[in-house]
């Protein structure tokens, strides 16, 4: 089968070509969460510093995903925004980052709420740096995807799978 004709196919059938998208998204994803882990598994093995929380705050994003009009029917998503200071070696740094990965945004203020009350301004706290670059800091050494680090790529392998095979969105026999 040349180009042409497989494009043609394509143009008569997306599933297929719909589903490689899908297949190779997923496992982008799911590629990325595997880095995520094995960074949280090196941050619990790294020095830490004294540090001190300089802001803790709620950020909440209103709009839609594409940066369009303000969403009337959702009150947005909300993230947890803290930031803090350590010194390493008479060298003073500042970071935000939480988690290796970064948190999951929440839409529900209470769960943002829960983690910037965990780090209050002005505490002090133990920071997690890279002993190779102390400027790559975070206050949790742990992995925080939860089941969306692996459960939608995986979720999004099925479908492709299913729609690249021809198994999904098939006519059924008798229908039209």
């Amino acid at each position: 089968m040349d180009l042409l004709s497989l494009l043609a196919s394509w143009a008569e059938d997306p599933r297929q070509p719909i589903g490689c998208v899908l297949i190779v998204a997923g496992l982008v994803a799911l590629y990325k969460d595997w880095k995520i882990r094995q960074l949280a598994a090196a941050c619990q093995r790294w020095p830490t510093a004294e540090g001190m929380i300089l802001d803790s705050t709620i950020e909440i994003d209103r709009d839609n995903w594409f940066g369009g009009e303000p969403r009337n029917f959702s009150p947005g998503v909300f993230s947890p925004t803290i930031r803090y200071r350590y010194t390493v070696k008479g060298r003073e740094y500042t970071g935000d980052e939480i988690a290796p990965g970064g948190l999951v945004n929440t839409s529900t203020e209470a769960s943002a709420a829960r983690w910037a009350q965990r780090f209050p301004p002005g505490s002090r706290v133990r920071v997690r740096y890279n002993p190779r670059s102390p400027a790559e800091s975070y206050l949790v050494a742990e992995y925080m995807g939860g089941l969306l680090g692996r459960g939608i790529p995986l979720i999004f392998i099925a479908i492709g799978l299913g729609l690249a095979s021809g198994r999904i969105g098939a006519s059924h026999p008798g229908g039209e």
